[in-house]
Formats: structure tokens, sequence, C-alpha cells
């Protein structure tokens, strides 16, 4: 029978599912839920008589009562499971409230036939809840009686000694969206989901409820489901996202309160069901995107045998439009401010200039062997550009390259094929405001380390190239917001990718206010004509690190490099064109546009272009010698 375990007497004991939560979690609920599955017998707080006995001096009127009737040996509760509790049935299902199960012994709960479900709620709510008193309900709000670092506790003492981390649930979420929550939760338990489980008669139920619950379900007794104990107009027209209901101003002690037990609660709920760990929380979840946009992820990279650009159709069961390609990604380290945090923790303040205006300065850096790629070039262009943004209190060069070799050797990134994103914010502002009179805290580093080889699907395909269209838009002139400052400003910049991304190629190039070409949207842009390389003036654009280094290898390759002002035509009608950045290192390009890239006599390309192709292989030979060594220690 499913849910029973065979013990060495021989006789079947069953299978016991402790719930553990905080008050105020939709608890009895998940109790009601459970009642109707035909295979379990369900039990209300059986530590609460063994609570209350520890707690003399809480009043309770129904307080002899419960001594009377149950067991105060809690220990002996948990380990007395004969056929009087669980009445043949093959599942005993135990609703608990963390803060009763105080002094305990564990022991029991590490059995093979226990398995244990974490309920847990957003602690603002519970906050919320708490403040209606009565005469059962006297107790003050606080980190103790809310229990969440009592879970946290429990949660790491049982996956220590089972080796199984319990199974964790979010009660909104459970909500939300019941069957699919339930399904899921039954599965990681190893018992069927019944549909019964979605739905009870509203009313007491004295074969179920514990003797304190006229006391205290009131709501529970009015509900036939989980989404009957939403209370709220706007719950009918707005399922999609559960928002939290504040109904009145948080105390400051409230607040503090808060803010004490939310770091136990974000821990918890990071292994929720139903929770991605790298989402950071959105206000409308993926599901309500437009089910039809397709959307090139790829900048040029083919997959499989299709040489279509990768397109992702957002769907209802696809929250993701572009899953990690490399799975060490979810867990890698990052730096902000003056430490390095796990990748779901890393941010930054919703007062920080980055947030408030885009205020922040950056570079990216690639990791080859041992070694990070004209560093000092990168940092010498983000001390210019904080520079020239004025910011205070810029860190040092060494604190800069102890952030950076810090956050390599603890990724294990220092051998190669990783990218880094660094970012110099302004730093938070003491109040919401575009002066920087009010960033009285100094600036915020980031360093966002990610595996993402050359290649990855975040650059681009450097052996077939890819295809670029012209952008509408123009690129920023210096008399409006000079691009050599590398500022975090970059609409200028999305918005011809998104142009290019409907039109489905990889980038747009960008021309300047009187047309001549600039850059594209993400790199600099070199074209080849006559045996000759040119690159536009860097009057419009960033003049790239990569771009530099290009124009240095091309004298030494014995050609010509011609920097000046380019027409789109003369690119439209040149014979080699090539990408520079970073992130991609040397891309070529087979199409602007709709025109083929190539001889104007008709004469086939040589994939990639013989000139492009020896730069290319010059270009990686400097990244073997090129780059800044990382220290071992």
């Amino acid at each position: 029978m499913s849910g029973t375990n065979v013990v060495e007497n021989g006789e079947n004991e069953p299978t016991v599912i402790h719930m553990w939560c905080g008050p105020r979690s939709l608890s009895t609920g998940t109790m009601y839920s459970f009642s109707q599955r035909p295979d379990t017998q369900v039990i209300d707080e059986p530590l609460y008589p063994y609570w209350l006995a520890r707690n003399p001096t809480i009043f309770r009127p129904y307080k002899k009562e419960l001594f009377e009737t149950y067991s105060v040996d809690g220990d002996a509760v948990l380990r007395d499971l004969g056929p009087h509790v669980h009445k043949g049935k093959p599942i005993v299902f135990m609703k608990h409230i963390i803060k009763q199960a105080e002094g305990i012994d564990r022991s029991v709960l590490y059995k093979k036939n226990c398995k244990h479900v974490f309920l847990v709620r957003d602690p603002l709510e519970m906050i919320m809840s708490w403040g209606v008193k009565s005469e059962v309900h006297q107790e003050e709000c606080s980190l103790d009686t809310m229990g969440l670092h009592t879970l946290v506790d429990l949660y790491s003492s049982l996956r220590k000694h089972t080796g199984v981390a319990p199974v964790v649930v979010d009660s909104n979420m459970l909500r939300e969206n019941p069957r699919d929550i339930l399904t899921e939760l039954c599965a990681a338990l190893g018992i069927p989901f019944c549909e019964e489980q979605l739905s009870w008669p509203a009313g007491p139920k004295p074969e179920i409820d514990g003797i304190w619950a006229s006391y205290w379900y009131d709501k529970a007794h009015a509900s036939t489901g989980f989404n009957s104990f939403e209370t709220s107009e706007s719950a009918a027209s707005a399922p999609v996202l559960n928002v939290i209901k504040v109904t009145s101003a948080l105390s400051p002690e409230q607040v503090q309160l808060y803010r004490e037990v939310l770091p136990f609660y974000d821990l918890l709920r990071a292994h929720a069901i139903g929770v991605d760990p790298l989402s950071p929380g959105s206000s409308v979840r993926m599901e309500s995107a437009p089910t039809t946009t397709n959307i090139i992820i790829d900048h040029g990279l083919s997959y499989g045998s299709s040489q279509a650009p990768l397109t992702v159709t957002i769907t209802a069961a696809q929250r993701s439009l572009c899953k990690l390609s490399d799975p060490r990604n979810a867990h890698v380290l990052v730096w902000v401010g003056d430490r390095l945090l796990p990748r779901e923790l890393a941010k930054v303040s919703v007062f920080d200039s980055s947030v408030q205006g885009g205020d922040a300065v950056w570079e990216g850096l690639r990791v080859y062997e041992n070694s990070v790629f004209k560093l000092e070039e990168h940092i010498n262009r983000l001390f210019d550009s904080a520079k020239a943004m004025d910011f205070a209190n810029v860190p040092s060069r060494a604190f800069i390259q102890h952030a950076i070799f810090t956050t390599l050797r603890a990724n294990g990134m220092t051998q190669g094929g990783a990218h880094m994103r660094m970012t110099l914010s302004r730093g938070a502002k003491i109040t919401s405001s575009m002066n920087p009179v009010f960033n009285i805290f100094g600036t915020c580093l980031i360093i966002l380390p990610e595996w993402k080889p050359v290649g990855d699907q975040a650059t681009y395909d450097n052996n077939k190239g890819i295809k670029l269209i012209t952008a509408t838009g123009r690129r920023n002139s210096p008399q409006c917001v000079d691009s050599k400052i590398h500022h975090n400003n970059l609409i200028n910049n999305i918005l011809p990718k998104i142009q290019a991304n409907y039109a489905g190629a990889a980038d747009a190039l960008m021309l300047d206010n009187e047309g001549f070409v600039s850059e594209t949207n993400a790199t600099n842009v070199f074209m080849v004509k006559h045996g000759v390389v040119y690159t536009p003036h860097a009057d419009y654009c960033l003049p790239g690190v990569t771009r530099e280094t290009v124009m240095q290898i091309v004298p030494s390759l014995g050609l010509r490099m011609v920097e000046r002002r380019l027409s789109l035509a003369e690119f439209h009608a040149a014979e080699e064109v090539f990408t520079t950045g970073t992130m991609g290192e040397l891309t070529p390009v087979y199409e602007i546009d709709g025109r083929t890239i190539g001889y104007s006599d008709g004469a086939a390309r040589p994939e990639g272009g013989n000139i492009t192709r020896r730069i290319q292989q010059a270009y990686t030979e400097l990244t073997k010698s090129g780059g800044y060594p990382i220290p071992s220690v």
C-alpha cells in the first residue's frame, strides 16, 4: 500500500508527514486539504499541550481541558503512532507550529518513515496579521513567536541527519496556484496527488480540529479551498501575482522585526516549490507575457543542424527566455561593494544611483589562462569615465584588482573561459533624486563573473559570422551624451538591439548624425577593401580596448590601417566586415541590410574573409601573452 513502511517486527507503520510552520501561514487550510485524502489521517498540533505545559504563564481558556485530554509529553506524542493514532491509514499528517517544538528530542524526526514539509509565509504579512488581540491572543509578535529562525535551524538539522532536504512550500504560492503546488508537493513526498485536496466543506470539523479551533479557526472554517482564504476584492481580477496586503502603517518596531526575520524567510523560500532561485523577483510573472512573441537570443549562433537563429516562444510553461548555457553560472559568487555574495543575493539598494538614473560606469573583462586580458587598459578607462562623471570616493586600483582576483579565485575561473562585467555605481543616495549631492555613502563596485567562453549563446559565432541591419536611430554625439564615457545609460544601444531582434539580425549598425557609420549597438566595426583595413573615427563611438588592439595588430601583419569617416554604402560594398569587442573578440559579418558582404565582381567570399582570419589568429596569439597575471594569493 502506498505510504506504508515495514518495520522489524513485520508490522506496517505509517508514513508520517510532519508539516512545520509559523503562525498564520495557511497551515489549517493545508491540514484540511490533506484531510480530504482517503489514505491520510491528520492530527492538529499534537505538540500544543507540550508547549503550554512548558510555558505555564501563557493563558488559554481551554488549557485545563487540553491537559486532561492530550499528553503533555512531546517526545512520546511523536513516538507513539500506533493504530489508535493512524486508524489503519497508511499516511499520518501532523500539523506543527514550530515554536511548539522547542526542546523536543529531534531524533524521532530522523526516522525513515518521516517526511517533512516546511510551510512559510512572507513575514510582512505575518506581522500585519498579528495586530488584532483577543482573549486567547495576547503575545506580542517577535522573532521567537514567528519562529522563522527556528525553522531554519530545524531545516538544517533534518538535512544533516537524514540526508534529505525538507520540502518547502510558500503559502502565497499555494494559495495562488494550489493545483500545481500540491501536485509537486505530493510528488516530492512520494504520494499521488488527489483531486479532493483542492477543496473541503466549510464549517467546523470536530473530527479533525483541536479543541482550540473555535477560538482561532474562524477564517479556516469559512473557507472551502485555498483561494477562498483570499478576501481582497482585487484577487479575482489579478490572480497571476499574489500581492502582499498592508492595511496600515508599520511601526518602527515592526519594521525592525521585519528586517530581522526576512533573511530567514528568504533562505527557506529559495528552496520552495515553484520558486526559481535565480529570479530576483518580478512585479509581473512571465506567464502573463504575450504568448506569440519570438525573440532572438543567440547573437546569430546556430544550434544543432538548424542554420536559423535560435528563437524562443514565451509560454506559460517557460519563464526564462534564455536558460543558463553553463549550469555553474547558477552558483557564481558576485562582488558587491566590499564582499562576495551568492548570485541570488547579489543586489544593490533601490536608492543606488544605477537604479535611480543609470548613474554608473562599467567595463567588460575577459579571462584567459591565468590572466585578465588588457586589465590595466580597462581599469584606466573605468577611472576616466568615473572622473568625467565626477564620482567621489572612487576605489583605488589596488582595491579593484583585489576584488577582481578574489572573485575569480572564489569562482575557480582563473584558467579562462570566463567574462566579467565590472560596474562602478556612484553609490546609494540618502533620498530618491538625480542629484549627486545626496550620494553620501561612496561608490559601489560590482564584479559580475560568468562562465561565458567565446562562442557562448550570449556572444557571437566567430566562424560562420553574423548579419547586421542599420538602426533607424542615431548614435549619441558628444553634444549629447559622450560615448567615450562608458556609462550605464544604455537606452541608445538597447533600442537598436530591439530593432535587430525583430529583424532577425545579431546587432544593428548605428550611424552618426551626419549619416556616417559609427559602430554597432554593442561593438566597434571594421571593413576591408582592396586589402586595406578601415574603421570609423571614434567621434561618436566608444574607442574600444579591442578596437585599439586590432589597430595595433593590423600594421604588424604588413597591412595598412586607416581610420576615417565611412559611409553605409562603403560597408555595403566592403569585401570583408568584422566587429570587435571584449566579450566576442573578432566576429565576421556576412550580411548587412540584406547585402552579402564580399567581392563586387561576384567572387565567393572566403569564410570569415582572409584578412579577418589573419587578424583573428593574431589576436588569439596575443591573448596568450598580453594578459595581466592573476596572482595565486
